[in-house]
């Protein structure tokens, strides 16, 4: 047998043996322990975020600002927020959600709601490095010592010996 009728012979042999792994994926299925499930031609755990947990898919699970991890349920879950974000709504799908150092409702932590706290005559509070602040003093005020826990304390016509020191 000539060389070339052996490399035709051996590459038509290899298409052959490769088809049929391709058309029997059943076998695979068939062979995975539980809790194991199939994901490209090998068994992988079903516990295993790498490989969407136990869903029927291979896709990774790929959450919003976390490292995830899967739950007893075998699902996709949040294993740990990437700083500073937090899973303030503790709903899979969308991660960890909040960014700690500006959001007004969730500001340094879940639930500290920089604007639940009335304030002397503030329009609005803002976050920002993780603390709440006077974002907008009703007109004709101004928040003078950057209190956010006074508020706008002082009429923006009033003078006073060391005006300009103030935010």
């Amino acid at each position: 047998m000539s060389l070339l009728a052996r490399f035709l012979y051996i590459l038509l042999l290899a298409q052959a043996m490769a088809c049929s792994l391709v058309l029997e994926p059943g076998a695979l299925d068939e062979g995975c322990p539980k809790g194991m499930k199939p994901c490209f031609g090998k068994c992988v755990s079903e516990a295993d975020p790498a490989f969407g947990c136990g869903q029927p898919s291979c896709a990774p699970c790929g959450l919003l600002h976390a490292a995830s991890t899967c739950n007893a349920a075998r699902e996709c879950s949040v294993g740990m927020c990437t700083q500073p974000f937090l899973d303030c709504d503790k709903l899979a799908y969308n991660g960890c959600e909040v960014n700690s150092v500006e959001d007004v409702n969730h500001c340094r932590d879940c639930g500290v709601d920089c604007e639940a706290t009335p304030r002397t005559r503030v329009r609005a509070m803002g976050c920002g490095a993780a603390t709440c602040y006077v974002l907008a003093c009703e007109t004709g005020y101004v928040d003078f010592d950057a209190d956010e826990e006074n508020g706008c304390e002082q009429s923006a016509s009033t003078q006073h010996e060391d005006a300009g020191t103030g935010p």
